[in-house]
Protein backbone atom coordinates (compact mmCIF):
# COMPACT_ATOMS: atom_id res chain seq x y z
CA UNK A 1 0.00 0.00 0.00
CA UNK A 2 2.50 2.30 1.08
CA UNK A 3 4.88 1.18 -2.50
CA UNK A 4 1.11 2.31 -4.63
CA UNK A 5 1.08 5.74 -2.41
CA UNK A 6 4.72 6.58 -3.18
CA UNK A 7 4.64 6.11 -6.78
CA UNK A 8 1.55 7.79 -7.01
CA UNK A 9 3.30 10.89 -5.25
CA UNK A 10 6.30 10.56 -7.97
CA UNK A 11 4.10 9.95 -10.46
CA UNK A 12 2.05 13.38 -9.51
CA UNK A 13 5.35 15.74 -9.49
CA UNK A 14 6.45 14.15 -12.71
CA UNK A 15 3.26 15.36 -14.42
CA UNK A 16 3.07 18.70 -12.54
CA UNK A 17 6.95 19.31 -13.67
CA UNK A 18 6.70 18.33 -17.15
CA UNK A 19 3.11 20.84 -17.21
CA UNK A 20 5.01 23.41 -15.53
CA UNK A 21 8.71 23.05 -18.06
CA UNK A 22 5.82 23.16 -21.12
CA UNK A 23 4.86 26.62 -20.20
CA UNK A 24 7.51 28.63 -21.82
CA UNK A 25 7.60 26.35 -24.59
CA UNK A 26 3.39 27.10 -25.46
CA UNK A 27 4.46 30.72 -24.67
CA UNK A 28 7.66 30.97 -27.27
CA UNK A 29 5.31 28.85 -30.05
CA UNK A 30 2.74 31.67 -29.63
CA UNK A 31 4.72 34.53 -29.86
CA UNK A 32 6.58 33.33 -32.85
CA UNK A 33 4.14 30.91 -34.82
CA UNK A 34 5.30 28.67 -37.74
CA UNK A 35 6.65 30.81 -40.62
CA UNK A 36 4.44 31.27 -43.27
CA UNK A 37 6.02 29.17 -46.46
CA UNK A 38 6.14 30.32 -50.27
CA UNK A 39 7.19 28.46 -52.92
CA UNK A 40 8.37 30.06 -55.96
CA UNK A 41 8.03 28.26 -59.00
CA UNK A 42 11.37 28.20 -61.35
CA UNK A 43 11.53 30.58 -64.17
CA UNK A 44 9.32 33.35 -61.77
CA UNK A 45 10.95 36.41 -60.72
CA UNK A 46 10.49 37.29 -57.50
CA UNK A 47 11.76 40.33 -54.89
CA UNK A 48 14.58 38.88 -52.73
CA UNK A 49 15.51 41.94 -50.79
CA UNK A 50 14.29 45.40 -51.31
CA UNK A 51 14.38 45.82 -55.00
CA UNK A 52 16.48 42.89 -55.74
CA UNK A 53 14.70 40.35 -58.09
CA UNK A 54 15.11 36.99 -58.36
CA UNK A 55 14.67 34.19 -60.89
CA UNK A 56 15.98 30.50 -61.46
CA UNK A 57 16.84 29.66 -65.25
CA UNK A 58 18.11 26.10 -65.09
CA UNK A 59 19.28 23.33 -62.43
CA UNK A 60 22.10 21.14 -63.76
CA UNK A 61 23.11 17.93 -61.48
CA UNK A 62 26.36 16.10 -61.79
CA UNK A 63 27.60 13.13 -60.14
CA UNK A 64 31.20 12.02 -58.85
CA UNK A 65 32.82 11.07 -61.92
CA UNK A 66 31.40 14.71 -64.09
CA UNK A 67 32.39 16.37 -60.39
CA UNK A 68 35.55 14.60 -60.95
CA UNK A 69 36.06 15.54 -64.33
CA UNK A 70 35.38 19.02 -64.04
CA UNK A 71 36.68 20.34 -61.11
CA UNK A 72 39.00 18.16 -59.44
CA UNK A 73 41.57 20.56 -59.02
CA UNK A 74 39.01 22.79 -56.91
CA UNK A 75 36.88 20.07 -55.59
CA UNK A 76 38.35 17.99 -52.79
CA UNK A 77 36.68 14.36 -52.93
CA UNK A 78 37.18 11.67 -50.14
CA UNK A 79 36.86 8.43 -51.99
CA UNK A 80 35.19 6.56 -49.61
CA UNK A 81 32.10 9.34 -49.99
CA UNK A 82 30.00 9.58 -53.02
CA UNK A 83 29.27 13.24 -54.05
CA UNK A 84 26.79 14.83 -56.09
CA UNK A 85 26.42 18.75 -57.23
CA UNK A 86 23.47 21.20 -58.11
CA UNK A 87 24.24 24.10 -59.82
CA UNK A 88 21.80 26.30 -60.55
CA UNK A 89 21.90 28.75 -63.07
CA UNK A 90 19.99 32.14 -61.50
CA UNK A 91 19.52 36.00 -62.42
CA UNK A 92 19.54 38.64 -60.06
CA UNK A 93 18.19 42.40 -61.16
CA UNK A 94 18.62 45.43 -59.24
CA UNK A 95 15.22 47.09 -60.04
CA UNK A 96 16.33 50.68 -58.46
CA UNK A 97 17.66 53.39 -59.22
CA UNK A 98 20.64 52.95 -56.85
CA UNK A 99 23.70 51.04 -56.67
CA UNK A 100 22.88 47.87 -54.45
CA UNK A 101 24.46 44.80 -52.41
CA UNK A 102 23.40 40.65 -52.43
CA UNK A 103 25.20 38.26 -50.43
CA UNK A 104 25.08 34.94 -52.45
CA UNK A 105 25.66 32.67 -49.51
CA UNK A 106 22.57 33.81 -47.96
CA UNK A 107 21.36 31.46 -50.21
CA UNK A 108 20.95 27.69 -49.34
CA UNK A 109 19.71 24.65 -50.49
CA UNK A 110 17.26 22.95 -48.68
CA UNK A 111 15.49 19.04 -49.74
CA UNK A 112 11.89 18.20 -48.71
CA UNK A 113 14.06 15.67 -46.39
CA UNK A 114 14.85 17.88 -44.55
CA UNK A 115 18.77 18.17 -45.45
CA UNK A 116 20.08 21.99 -46.29
CA UNK A 117 23.36 22.87 -47.54
CA UNK A 118 25.32 26.49 -48.27
CA UNK A 119 26.90 27.52 -50.94
CA UNK A 120 29.81 25.78 -52.13
CA UNK A 121 32.61 28.66 -52.16
CA UNK A 122 35.21 26.34 -53.48
CA UNK A 123 33.13 25.77 -56.87
CA UNK A 124 31.73 28.94 -56.76
CA UNK A 125 34.81 30.83 -56.64
CA UNK A 126 36.42 28.19 -59.77
CA UNK A 127 32.86 28.82 -61.79
CA UNK A 128 32.59 32.93 -61.11
CA UNK A 129 36.01 34.07 -59.71
CA UNK A 130 34.19 36.14 -57.11
CA UNK A 131 35.60 34.43 -53.77
CA UNK A 132 33.41 36.94 -51.65
CA UNK A 133 30.04 35.60 -53.15
CA UNK A 134 28.91 39.54 -52.79
CA UNK A 135 27.36 40.93 -56.35
CA UNK A 136 27.41 45.03 -56.34
CA UNK A 137 24.65 45.37 -58.69
CA UNK A 138 24.01 48.64 -60.55
CA UNK A 139 20.81 50.10 -61.51
CA UNK A 140 19.08 48.45 -63.08
CA UNK A 141 21.45 46.00 -63.73
CA UNK A 142 21.18 42.35 -64.49
CA UNK A 143 23.59 39.76 -63.67
CA UNK A 144 23.48 36.45 -64.66
CA UNK A 145 25.38 33.54 -61.99
CA UNK A 146 25.92 29.86 -61.31
CA UNK A 147 25.11 28.93 -57.87
CA UNK A 148 26.58 25.29 -56.70
CA UNK A 149 25.76 23.15 -53.77
CA UNK A 150 27.52 20.03 -53.07
CA UNK A 151 25.99 17.16 -51.48
CA UNK A 152 27.66 13.77 -50.14
CA UNK A 153 25.87 10.73 -49.31
CA UNK A 154 27.31 10.62 -45.68
CA UNK A 155 23.92 12.36 -45.13
CA UNK A 156 21.43 10.33 -46.83
CA UNK A 157 20.06 6.56 -46.54
CA UNK A 158 20.89 4.52 -49.94
CA UNK A 159 17.74 4.53 -51.08
CA UNK A 160 17.39 8.36 -50.48
CA UNK A 161 21.08 8.90 -52.13
CA UNK A 162 19.68 7.21 -55.39
CA UNK A 163 16.68 9.45 -55.97
CA UNK A 164 18.23 12.41 -54.48
CA UNK A 165 17.35 14.58 -57.65
CA UNK A 166 13.86 13.12 -57.52
CA UNK A 167 12.98 15.58 -54.17
CA UNK A 168 12.05 18.88 -54.22
CA UNK A 169 14.49 21.04 -53.81
CA UNK A 170 14.82 24.83 -52.87
CA UNK A 171 17.09 27.90 -52.63
CA UNK A 172 15.79 29.68 -49.66
CA UNK A 173 17.25 33.07 -48.53
CA UNK A 174 14.85 33.90 -45.78
CA UNK A 175 13.17 31.50 -43.11
CA UNK A 176 11.10 33.91 -41.10
CA UNK A 177 8.48 35.20 -40.33
CA UNK A 178 8.05 34.27 -44.16
CA UNK A 179 10.03 31.16 -45.23
CA UNK A 180 10.66 32.12 -49.63
CA UNK A 181 11.53 29.31 -51.39
CA UNK A 182 12.40 29.01 -54.66
CA UNK A 183 12.34 25.70 -56.66
CA UNK A 184 15.24 24.42 -58.34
Amino acid sequence: MKKKKTTIFISTIVIVLLIIASIPVIRINQQYPQAEMIRIEKGTKQEIKNGISFQIQETTWLNKDELKEKYSDVFPMSEQRDYKAVFVKAILKNETDKKQKYELHRLYLELDIHYYNGLDMELYTAIEGNPMAEMDLNPKQEVTVVLPYSISDLYFEKQEWNKLEQYSCYLVDERYPKKICWKV
